[in-house]
């Protein structure tokens, strides 16, 4: 008697690498299931590695139950292309916000430096000023504090106490004064010196 069981040949793995790849995607109990392989293979040289990278992709993550029927199914609607379309968008986003980032650093490193040559400049200024310059300083930045500061503190506390709040408007008015220096004109007198010097 003969068997009725009808003997395949074994399936042979070809040595492309990229075959393998697409092996190794399968789930780790699929990866000897003859049909899957074959379907893998006659796939990946009908219509090339990625679009069947992307369905084996997309089968994997939504696969319940039979897997080679949703995986087929995956391969006939390629359904991979839309998830490799999502994955093309999230990565064109992610670089978005990647340079958006480094943008913002750049914008906020400017500004600290910024504030670092600027805070510099002013403790320079605040330096060269002469006792009365400095008075006159120190009595703007006393006015421009709130009110409910001024009334806890008279003026010569806050001045001599080294308040941290006093301290800024300090800075603040010593660098109106400071800006508006630089950007005066230069008074005729010094204009004339200058020319005359030429």
């Amino acid at each position: 008697e003969k068997p009725l069981v009808k003997k395949t040949p074994a399936f042979v793995m070809p040595e492309n690498e990229d075959y393998k790849k697409l092996v190794s995607m399968l789930p780790p109990e699929r990866q000897r299931q003859k049909s899957l392989l074959e379907l893998v293979l006659r796939e990946f040289n009908e219509k090339g590695f990625d679009f069947v990278a992307w369905n084996i992709k997309y089968a994997n993550k939504r696969a319940i139950g039979n897997y080679p029927a949703y995986f087929l199914k995956s391969l006939q609607g390629n359904f991979g292309a839309v998830m490799q379309e999502e994955a093309e968008v999230s990565q064109v986003a992610a670089s978005k916000k990647t340079e958006e980032a480094q943008a913002l650093q750049v914008k906020l490193t400017d500004a600290q430096e910024k504030e670092n040559q600027e805070s510099a400049r002013v403790q320079e200024f605040l330096k060269s000023l002469t006792p009365e310059e400095q008075d006159v300083i120190d009595r703007e930045a006393f006015a421009k504090l709130p009110s409910f500061v001024k009334s806890k503190m008279p003026f010569e506390e806050a001045r001599k106490g080294n308040q941290i709040s006093f301290r800024c408007f300090v800075r603040l008015v010593a660098l109106e004064k400071l800006k508006a220096r630089e950007t005066a004109p230069t008074a005729p007198q010094q204009l004339e010196l200058a020319e005359g010097m030429e």
